[in-house]
């Protein structure tokens, strides 16, 4: 058995891949870990901890694969979506995670609604796209696609709708938007905290459904807690899931509904990691690399972590720049008081102009459980970081788009 933090499985090089990797390469630095990120940003805060190649498109990892030297890798969000390329990277690198069959597994949601149902857990009234009707149509019906990531995809059922659009529906259940964090090995299943979802803030130019940041820990009573739990465990045994993974909720009066489930480093780990016994990303390494006994957890306190996605809410592009990066800190200094302090964070690397609907940076806050109103605080320090993102007076010459290829 790999004996905590060492032994020979354990990887000196880590391959991070998926859309956005920061915090995964932040919390794999922390252990001493040399980090290779490969993400769709390679922002300024990624740079400081690992080796980056940018990308635009996931399958241009197979181009750059044969300069990576890693001796195992992991991924983030949106690789589950593509168990080609699971195949392909983990013939050259071991993977620590989801192997593609059980990535697979997650995106088939009526084998998974009918598993949970069939072991008594709250399940939304679902079907497939082929069998909508009238009447689904004038219900408040959600429609999905079986490959989705962020809310991207998803949608209310409208008048208008053709099964050609998407994958099943699924009648909306109202309630507190949660997302639970397990870490699982071949023996058991953990559930390691629990946070709040936020979509769909116009504030922040989200669209309908899509994911924009997350507030935790969150503490369930005890009953819904175990049942939260046995839901983990549950999952991560019919579909052999190892390591770190998520399962997206709705909590009501009758209990936790089951939405969904993602077989990878979640984004809403970064509201929670500072509170873990251990560092999360050790607990990953050490569940699929053999470590029998999973432990940790988190520390409920007087203190809370919330993150929240900034998109480029206006019709045009955003150009940014250090010396506008550095505007927006200052403002937020100014922002912070008792209980409360603000921080920023992927931000990116050089100048750049940021297309419309595209994320342009991430704003973090620590607060204490004293604030009342954590989201009306959000949205003040969001809109003071778009009062000088937005102003029209920047024409320096933009050296590159925001998602576009290069290597970093």
């Amino acid at each position: 058995m790999t004996e905590f933090g060492g032994g020979p499985k354990f990887p000196k090089r880590l391959l991070i891949f998926g859309a956005s990797v920061r915090h995964a390469a932040e919390l794999a630095a922390a252990r001493g870990i040399r980090v290779v990120a490969v993400d769709l940003f390679a922002d300024r805060e990624t740079r400081c901890v690992a080796e980056c190649f940018r990308i635009s498109q996931f399958d241009e990892i197979v181009k750059i694969l044969p300069e990576i030297n890693a001796d195992q890798w992991i991924y983030t969000g949106g690789i589950e979506n593509r168990p080609n390329l699971i195949e392909i990277i983990s013939k050259k690198i071991p993977l620590c995670g989801c192997h593609a069959k059980a990535a697979v597994a997650t995106r088939q949601a009526a084998r998974l609604f009918e598993i949970v149902a069939d072991h008594g857990f709250l399940v939304p009234q679902f079907m497939p796209a082929s069998e909508l009707d009238d009447v689904s149509k004038s219900a408040n019906w959600v429609a999905k696609k079986n490959k989705s990531v962020g809310g991207a995809g998803v949608s209310f059922v409208a008048k208008d709708s053709t099964s050609s659009e998407f994958d099943y529906v699924q009648k909306k259940i109202t309630g507190q938007s949660l997302s639970a964090i397990f870490v699982s090995n071949v023996h058991d299943c953990l559930l390691v905290a629990v946070t709040r979802q936020l979509t769909a803030w116009n504030e922040l130019g989200a669209r309908e459904f899509q994911y924009c940041g997350s507030v935790g820990p969150v503490e369930l009573d005890p009953a819904n807690a175990d049942i939260v739990a046995n839901l983990g465990k549950l999952l991560a045994a019919k579909l052999e899931i190892q390591g770190l993974f998520g399962i997206d909720f709705i909590l009501n009066e009758h209990g936790p509904w089951f939405l969904e489930i993602n077989p990878r480093f979640t984004a809403s780990i970064e509201t929670v990691s500072r509170f873990a016994s251990q560092n999360i990303m050790q607990m990953h390494l050490d569940a699929c690399l053999g470590i029998q006994n999973l432990v940790g957890g988190v520390t409920v306190t007087n203190e809370k972590v919330a993150k929240v996605i900034l998109f480029n809410r206006s019709p045009v592009q955003i150009d940014v720049c250090q010396h506008r990066w550095a505007q927006c800190k200052t403002v937020l200094a100014e922002l912070n008081h008792p209980g409360i302090e603000f921080a920023m964070t992927d931000t990116s690397a050089d100048q750049e102009s940021i297309a419309p609907r595209r994320p342009i940076c991430t704003l973090k806050c620590c607060f204490s459980k004293s604030i009342a109103d954590i989201d009306r605080e959000l949205i003040l320090a969001a809109d003071a970081i778009y009062q000088q993102l937005e102003q029209p007076d920047f024409n320096d010459s933009i050296v590159e788009k925001r998602g576009g290829a290069q290597p970093a």
